[in-house]
């Protein structure tokens, strides 16, 4: 009788661990369905991240053939309303200069959001 109670008692306690170990497998999908869904969540940033970092450099391509075409209008216009050749090459070439200055800041950012996109991989790739 006494080992009877005794396989009893040792079947409560693996019926007991077995329900712990349900638990917690649970728990532990609970948590991976967790981690996946913020994963999917940071795969979507990236995905709009980069999806916006490839508009602003085609922004910046056509800004760019925008101000060489602008400047190169320019220059024809100013050289026609100053007296000299030289004096319209200089005028032209502070514009281009200037231009170059803002395109290469909008490239700047261009490469700041491109960096911040790789860290955003980097993480996602890091949380898998």
């Amino acid at each position: 009788e006494s080992l009877l109670k005794a396989l009893d008692r040792e079947r409560s306690r693996s019926d007991e661990t077995l329900s712990q170990l349900a638990k917690r497998r649970g728990d532990m999908r609970d948590g991976v369905a967790r981690v996946l869904d913020a994963n999917a969540e940071q795969m979507a940033a990236i995905a709009r991240a980069v999806e916006a970092s490839a508009r602003a450099q085609e922004q910046l391509r056509r800004d760019v053939e925008q101000a060489f075409s602008s400047a190169s209008r320019l220059e024809e216009l100013t050289t026609d309303h100053f007296k000299s050749r030289a004096e319209a090459q200089a005028d032209a070439r502070a514009m281009l200069t200037d231009l170059q200055s803002r395109c290469d800041a909008e490239a700047k950012q261009l490469a700041d959001a491109d960096r911040g996109a790789r860290q955003l991989e980097s993480e996602l790739a890091a949380a898998r």
